[in-house]
C-alpha cells in the first residue's frame, strides 16, 4: 500500500507540473503546426492531421489568384481554432524568387497569454517599418539560421539579403475583441541570385 501511495503522490506532483508548464494553446497550437514544421505545408498538413484536425472549405481564403491554402479545424486544449497553411507568389518579387509559404493559426478570444509566450520566443522588440499598422497589429521580420533569430532592419538592402540566403521570415500578430491571429511567413532561398535593389 506504502508503494501504491508513494506511486500515486509522483504522478499527481507530475501531472501538476506538466499542467503549470502546460503552453497557451495558441502558442502550443503555433509551436506544433508553423515552428516544428518550418511552416512548410505538407508538413503543417501532417502536424494538423494528427492533431485530429479536419479540413474545411478555403473557399473565402483563395480570392488572390497565386495563393493556394488549405484550412483545418483543430481543438488544441479547451480552444478550437482554425489553421491554415499554404503558398503565395508575390507577383511583384523577381521571376527567381520563388513562393512564399505561410502558416496561420486563428482563435477566437484576445489569448493574451499566448500572444505574451510568442512576443518572449521571438526574443525582440517588433518592426517598426512604415507605414504604421492597425491598431492590434504588430510585425517582426527576422532572419532565421538554425534556431536563431535576428531581427531584420527595415532597409531594402537587409531585406534583399535576407532573401537571397533563403533566411528572410516574417511574423504578423493579430488582436482584436474577439479574435487572434498568428501569420508565420517564410520566404525560401530564390532559385537564382536576386538583383539588388
Amino acid at each position: 500500500m506504502r508503494i501504491f501511495a508513494l506511486v500515486a503522490t509522483v504522478l499527481m506532483i507530475a501531472s501538476s507540473a506538466y499542467a503549470q508548464n502546460a503552453d497557451p494553446p495558441v502558442f502550443a497550437a503555433f509551436k506544433s503546426f508553423c515552428i516544428d514544421t518550418g511552416a512548410r505545408p505538407l508538413a503543417v498538413k501532417a502536424a494538423v492531421e494528427a492533431a485530429g484536425g479536419t479540413q474545411r472549405d478555403p473557399s473565402g481564403l483563395t480570392a488572390v489568384p497565386t495563393m493556394t491554402v488549405t484550412l483545418w479545424d483543430v481543438a488544441v486544449g479547451d480552444r478550437k481554432m482554425i489553421v491554415f497553411a499554404g503558398t503565395m507568389r508575390n507577383p511583384a518579387a523577381p521571376p527567381q524568387v520563388g513562393d512564399m509559404i505561410a502558416c496561420n493559426v486563428n482563435s477566437p478570444g484576445s489569448e493574451d497569454a499566448s500572444i505574451a509566450a510568442i512576443r518572449d520566443w521571438v526574443g525582440f522588440p517588433p518592426s517598426t517599418s512604415s507605414p504604421p499598422r492597425p491598431p492590434g497589429v504588430t510585425m517582426y521580420e527576422f532572419q532565421e539560421d538554425g534556431s536563431v533569430r535576428t531581427p531584420i532592419a527595415d532597409n531594402a538592402a537587409e531585406r534583399a539579403a535576407a532573401i537571397a540566403k533563403g533566411v528572410y521570415w516574417s511574423l504578423t500578430l493579430f488582436q482584436r475583441p474577439g479574435v487572434t491571429q498568428v501569420l508565420l511567413l517564410h520566404m525560401p532561398a530564390p532559385t537564382r541570385s536576386v538583383p539588388s535593389p
